[in-house]
């Protein structure tokens, strides 16, 4: 009978141990829009990037239904996460130099998702400044579906933060005023 007591207990404590730890959904490594790129191809200057920041600095995962957590790829903060995608989109596109005399920067005021179904849309709002002193603000919701399970739901979340940064580039990027935005004065 002890026996059994032991062996029980000892696995309610895995169980315990096994659920608080929850599992973990990884966004993958960014990969180039050929839409950005295509897009970036057409300005006639090239651009530096600068300082990406955000209210919460080292931010990178957020906790999806309580079932784990959506994380960058190497715990990389959601702020150079997609300061790298820019400086990717614009080095294939041949725009990107490190000594341009225009520096793109960003504040991102806001990085979050929702997943619940029907709804469910990763959400940017960046502030983005250039060393001309213009900024442009860009406001992306990237909607994709959800699901009911969590697991799956979570899953998808990870899934659509690539495509989301592609859409907030290409949002930057396409803005009406962004010409006159990388412009020297």
């Amino acid at each position: 009978m002890k026996y059994k007591t032991s062996i029980k207990t000892w696995g309610i404590l895995i169980l315990v141990a096994v659920l608080s730890t929850g599992c973990s959904y990884n966004i993958p490594k960014y990969g180039v829009s050929v839409e950005n790129v295509n897009n970036l191809k057409s300005i006639k200057t090239k651009i530096n990037v600068g300082e990406f920041t955000t209210k919460e600095k080292g931010k990178n995962s957020i906790m999806c239904r309580g079932a784990g957590n959506v994380g960058t790829p190497d715990n990389t903060p959601f702020e150079q996460y997609i300061k790298s995608a820019l400086i990717s989109e614009l080095k294939l596109a041949g725009k990107f130099n490190e000594n341009s005399n225009i520096t793109i920067s960003g504040h991102l005021d806001e990085v979050d998702f929702n997943s619940n179904i029907g709804t469910a849309n990763w959400v940017f709002k960046l502030n983005a400044t250039s060393s001309n002193s213009k900024s442009i603000v860009v406001n992306t919701i990237y909607e994709f579906e959800g699901s009911f399970v969590a697991d799956k739901a979570c899953s998808e979340v990870a899934q659509a933060f690539i495509p989301a940064v592609q859409k907030l580039i290409n949002d930057l990027v396409s803005h009406k005023d962004f010409n006159n935005f990388i412009t020297r004065n």
